[in-house]
C-alpha cells in the first residue's frame, strides 16, 4: 500500500511495504562474504550511527534492531519519508556537499558512521 505525505507543499509517496521502495534490498546479517553483514559486524550494537545514504533503510532497520540510534542523510526525499519511525532523524540533502555532513555530525556527535550505494560525485564539466 502506498499513501502520500505532504510536507511544505510537496507531496511524497510513503512506501508502507519495504519492497515497494525502489532501493530495497534484503539484508542477511549472518551471511558470509557479504558487504552488509560485514558492515553490520563492524558497527556493532547500541551505537549512535550517522548513516549516509540510507535509501530504503534496509541496513538501517537492522541497526535499529541492534539498539543503534540512527540519523540519516538521504538525497532522495521519497526514500527519506519511508524512514520515519526507523531513524531518529533523517535529513534530505546532497552528500556531494560536505557541509551537510559536517553540520549534522558536529551538532549531534556519533560513535560510528557508514555509507553505501552512494553515486559518485557528479560533475557539470
Amino acid at each position: 500500500m502506498i499513501s502520500a505525505v505532504t510536507r511544505a507543499g510537496v507531496t511524497f509517496r510513503r512506501m508502507s511495504e519495504s519492497n515497494a521502495n525502489r532501493y530495497w534490498a534484503p539484508v542477511d546479517a549472518t551471511a558470509e562474504n557479504n558487504a552488509h553483514a560485514y558492515a553490520l559486524d563492524l558497527l556493532g550494537y547500541n551505537k549512535r550511527v550517522l548513516e549516509l545514504g540510507p535509501a530504503a533503510g534496509h541496513v538501517t532497520r537492522v541497526l535499529a534492531s541492534r539498539g543503534c540510534e540512527v540519523v540519516g542523510i538521504e538525497v532522495d526525499a521519497e526514500a527519506a519519508v519511508g524512514l520515519e519511525g526507523v531513524v531518529k532523524e533523517c535529513f534530505v540533502g546532497d552528500l556531494n556537499d560536505p557541509s551537510i555532513i559536517a553540520k549534522t555530525a558536529e551538532e549531534r556527535g556519533f560513535s560510528q558512521a557508514m555509507y553505501s550505494n552512494i553515486s559518485p560525485i557528479r560533475s557539470g564539466r
